[in-house]
């Protein structure tokens, strides 16, 4: 007998809609023990963590070129972010610091550093800092892996299209999701702010999260997750399975006909002429919104340079930016 249909409601973090069998991601942070080291251990240790820091280094780099080319260049800053976080001082030089002075081994030196990293994030009153904790949380994760020379979760062996779920999903988790068989994502937790949300839409990938009903949700059940609606709809009827089968078919016509429909001006059913503006993130991005039929640039994410290049844009570079988003708008 067929499970009647359940509806779990979330928070829209990328738009569009996928049907698939659910994929419970199961990568949580490594538990780690205290090993006291002998006093000739130590330096051997130190050089066994920074050579987990240089491959975690090589493998984001190797990321963000696919990346770039898969998305564009104004996506690049998603890794970036890691990046950064291998090169602060407060993290890496606190952990080698911790191995030094405590004579430990290098994964309880992380597990202790994180922590505390963990809880000043979670004090935070600003709900995009505060999200920021789960490139952390990412960057652990992979320094752990490395050092214990396992392998990352890969689903590009899948023989069926998958909805990813989870508590929690890394963006870098996402982002090997280059298969095309993991076709939409939802989380128990976090927001449209989040780094995992923002691949989410750099990859077009139909996402929500902040559900924290999919607890329930068992790995192998039919799902539909709905972007626009934030709904993830679990063991959906034939008449629902229908409704979104052809709604998709529909979302790919207007794709091949996007030009002679940017052009046309922007008016409501009641005759009434609004303007059209884009939100970005990157200079990159305005001559695209302009080609989709935008007027004007709605927001700009100025903070997303500080991400970019792994390190603070000086004057002159944010000038040229700034200038080439008026020149491309127009303004």
């Amino acid at each position: 007998m067929k499970d009647s249909e359940r509806i779990i409601h979330g928070v829209v973090a990328s738009v569009g809609a996928a049907i698939g069998r659910a994929l419970r991601s199961f990568d949580p942070l490594f538990v780690s023990f205290n090993l006291k080291l002998r006093p000739e251990q130590v330096r051997k240790e130190v050089d066994r963590f920074r050579g987990s820091v240089e491959k975690s280094r090589g493998q984001l780099k190797r990321m963000q070129s696919q990346l770039k080319r898969k998305s564009g260049p104004e996506s690049s800053f998603l890794i970036d972010a890691h990046l950064l976080v291998l090169q602060d001082r407060l993290f890496v030089d606190r952990i080698i610091d911790k191995i030094e002075n405590e004579q430990i081994n290098s994964e309880w030196a992380i597990q202790q550093v994180s922590e505390d990293l963990f809880q000043a994030y979670d004090r935070l009153n600003d709900d995009y800092l505060r999200e920021r904790r789960g490139d952390l949380e990412d960057i652990v994760r992979r320094l752990l892996h490395n050092l214990q020379s396992n392998p990352l979760p890969s689903f590009k062996k899948l023989l069926y299209d998958a909805i990813l779920i989870g508590k929690v999903v890394p963006p870098s988790t996402l982002f090997e999701l280059r298969s095309q068989r993991v076709v939409g994502l939802a989380t128990e937790t976090g927001s449209p702010l989040s780094h995992t949300a923002i691949m989410a839409r750099s990859l077009e990938i139909p996402a929500v999260v902040g559900a924290p009903e999919l607890a329930e949700v068992s790995s192998g059940d039919l799902l539909v997750v709905d972007g626009d609606r934030a709904l993830v709809i679990v063991s959906p009827s034939d008449a629902t399975l229908d409704e979104y089968k052809n709604r998709r078919r529909a979302e790919k016509t207007p794709k091949k006909k996007g030009g002679s429909a940017a052009s046309a001006p922007s008016v409501t059913e009641d005759r009434v002429r609004i303007s059209l503006g884009a939100n970005i993130n990157f200079s990159e991005e305005v001559r695209p919104a302009i080609t989709i039929g935008c007027e004007s640039i709605g927001l700009y994410r100025t903070e997303f340079d500080f991400f970019r290049e792994g390190k603070q844009p000086d004057e002159e570079s944010l000038v040229a930016d700034y200038s080439l988003v008026l020149k491309s708008a127009k303004g």
